[in-house]
């Protein structure tokens, strides 16, 4: 930097007025000896002495305030060289400070371009429009409900999956669920809640179809998987009725049986059994009329009396058989025989073991009458006493033996099955109360008569993929993205270290930023409520007087420039109005002074042209930076580093101006 003492009046030239003490008296003859009123040792009148002592006085005050006008003049050109290299340092450190957050700002944008960091936003302002961008959520699985007292609360009948997934994210429920879903697996009842124990207090609902060790569907206890022989295997999973099958079961078709003849109860005549069989609903039964009276002999040839028990336990069950025949029966379950009985009725019935399986359970008796009255009674309770079987007018008979109806009711596969309802030439055939190799078989060949009781799936795929529950059953998801729906709405500033400066309430309107200072953005960058949560809080909130970007970052740096700016504004002035005193005194004491008119002439032209100019230069210098601060959208363009580069140049100008106020000082001199 240039010294600032060149920028100074010649300090020989105001030495002269400083050591005008010196000169005093030889200036006082002077002036006496002009108006030829002064005498030597100045001996005059007394009313001459007094006017001498009198002018004398003056011009010693005069003198004194010349003398103190130029140290004072001295003084605020030291003090404006001072302001003027604050100035400087001042201005340096704007542009520094601008550089800096410039640097810095594209740095950060241009390292860090995930949406997820809030770097990319800084200097903008973000607004919280959703939860989570892209929902994901995870099927749990399908769960029993009460349509009386739900396990979830209700949002809405007729929801998509989508729909449903954003309404639990927006109202923050980790769980959703779909049931009663519609024909088209479009959409279904949507509830929403946030504690599993709820949702899953009706229990998991069992699948009626599930796949066996050969990846094929079976069908539980009443509930076909229905296949065809032709064309697309499987079909689904339908319901079954025990007393009317949609199928014929594999085995023994006993519509194709003639009925039996029921008589009367366990203690009608002839027999009188006693009070002592365990089943008063029991009825006898025969493959004749009147048996009770007469039957004909069919020892050797004997008939079988058979019926089929559903079971619609998980398990085996352990029971007891109470039978009475007149005159012998061997008892066979599902083919296999299990004992016989022979009369009985003076004993109240023969006891046998008996394990009834889960499903079709197929009872039957070979008979035989060696002629007089015959009939057969019986009856099936299980370990709880409980009457599970019995013998009535369902009952049919045929001259099949019993060992030959043998129905394979429990050891079936879809291979085995399949190929048994091709041999009998039956199209569609199904698997039920098993799995691969304990499988009943059913086959028909009317589809529409085998689906007549509904299909048993309990959910089903929509059309859009997703699985939706049916009657009284949620397929339940888990949200994975649960976001933040409390920060729905909220907006802020990005502040140049990354952290972010909330709006209030009061400052946002339908999704717009209501009074914000000029140099902030207008525009908003929408965020989800992740991102905003993971953005850290400034501790400032904004408001209608906050100000950003560079315009924040260089605001503390622009004051001291403004405030520097008036001091030397204020200091020119003052220098101004010296000058103008100094040249409005006595033109011959200026002189006897030493002090140099033409240089203080040129010196106030120079002052007066520079107090004007930095007058102007300040003004234009503040709509300059006005016109960059609030343009919000540019950061760095080579147009803002002109403007700062142009102080800098304007400052050089003063300090040239001083010199030339130097050089003419000490060329008049």
């Amino acid at each position: 930097m240039q010294n600032h003492n060149q920028h100074n009046l010649s300090t020989d030239t105001l030495s002269q007025g400083i050591k005008f003490n010196a000169y005093q008296k030889k200036i006082i003859q002077g002036v006496a000896k002009k108006n030829k009123k002064i005498k030597e040792g100045f001996e005059t009148k007394n009313s001459s002495a007094n006017s001498n002592i009198q002018v004398t006085k003056n011009l010693m005050n005069q003198t004194n305030s010349i003398q103190n006008a130029a140290q004072e003049l001295q003084q605020m050109q030291n003090e404006f060289s001072s302001l003027l290299e604050r100035y400087q340092t001042a201005k340096t450190q704007l542009l520094t400070t601008t550089r800096t957050f410039v640097g810095k700002t594209n740095m950060k944008q241009k390292k860090n371009n995930t949406s997820n960091n809030a770097d990319i936003y800084i200097n903008k302002n973000v607004y919280v429009n959703t939860v989570v961008d892209k929902p994901d959520s995870q099927y749990i699985g399908a769960y029993n409900d009460n349509s009386e007292t739900p396990a979830m609360t209700k949002i809405n009948d007729q929801y998509t999956f989508s729909q449903c997934q954003q309404e639990a994210v927006n109202s923050g429920n980790l769980y959703f669920g779909l049931e009663n879903s519609d024909s088209s697996g479009n959409s279904a009842r949507c509830s929403v809640s946030n504690d599993l124990s709820d949702v899953t207090k009706y229990g998991k609902n069992m699948p009626k179809c599930s796949m066996g060790s050969d990846k094929k569907m079976y069908g539980s206890n009443l509930v076909n998987a229905l296949y065809s022989t032709t064309g697309p295997s499987f079909l689904g999973c339908y319901n079954d009725n025990s007393s009317n099958r949609a199928m014929i079961v594999n085995g023994p078709e006993l519509s194709t049986f003639s009925p039996v003849y029921a008589a009367g109860p366990f203690n009608m005549g002839p027999w009188n059994v006693s009070s002592s069989f365990p089943d008063p609903n029991a009825q006898w039964i025969w493959y004749t009329a009147d048996f009770q009276t007469n039957a004909p002999n069919n020892t050797g040839s004997p008939m079988t009396l058979i019926n089929i028990f559903n079971y619609t336990g998980t398990g085996y069950m352990n029971a007891k058989l109470y039978g009475i025949c007149d005159n012998s029966a061997t008892i066979y379950l599902n083919g296999q025989s299990i004992g016989t009985i022979t009369n009985g009725w003076s004993e109240g019935g023969i006891q046998l073991p008996i394990t009834i399986a889960p499903g079709a359970n197929y009872i039957s008796a070979s008979v035989e009458n060696q002629g007089g009255p015959a009939g057969f009674l019986m009856t099936i309770i299980d370990t709880n006493n409980t009457i599970l079987f019995d013998t009535n007018f369902l009952w049919k008979y045929t001259s099949i033996h019993a060992s030959q109806l043998i129905p394979d009711a429990q050891n079936f596969t879809v291979a085995s099955c399949q190929q048994y309802a091709v041999t009998n030439g039956y199209q569609y055939f199904g698997l039920q109360n098993g799995a691969a190799g304990t499988s009943q078989c059913f086959v028909s060949n009317d589809l529409s008569k085998s689906t007549q009781y509904g299909s048993a799936d309990s959910i089903m795929k929509g059309s859009d993929g997703s699985v939706y529950g049916k009657n009284d059953v949620n397929a339940v998801y888990k949200i994975m993205t649960p976001g933040y729906p409390a920060n729905l709405g909220k907006a802020g500033y990005i502040n140049e270290d990354s952290t972010v400066s909330e709006y209030p309430k009061g400052m946002i309107s339908n999704g717009s930023i209501l009074g914000a200072n000029n140099s902030c953005p207008k525009e908003l960058q929408s965020i989800n409520s992740i991102v905003w949560e993971g953005l850290k809080k400034s501790d400032k909130f904004m408001s209608a007087s906050s100000t950003c970007g560079l315009a924040n970052a260089v605001q503390a740096d622009q004051a001291t420039v403004q405030e520097l700016g008036k001091q030397l504004e204020d200091m020119c002035n003052k220098i101004i109005e010296r000058i103008h005193y100094l040249e409005g005194l006595d033109s011959s004491i200026i002189q006897q002074t030493g002090i140099n008119k033409k240089a203080l002439d040129e010196m106030l032209t120079k002052y007066q042209s520079y107090n004007k100019q930095f007058i102007e230069y300040k003004t234009s210098e503040q709509q300059n930076i006005s016109g960059i601060l609030t343009d919000s959208n540019i950061l760095v363009t080579q147009e803002n580093y002109s403007y700062i580069l142009w102080c800098v140049l304007a400052i050089t100008g003063v300090i040239i101006a001083f010199t030339l106020i130097k050089k003419v000082t000490t060329k008049n001199e």
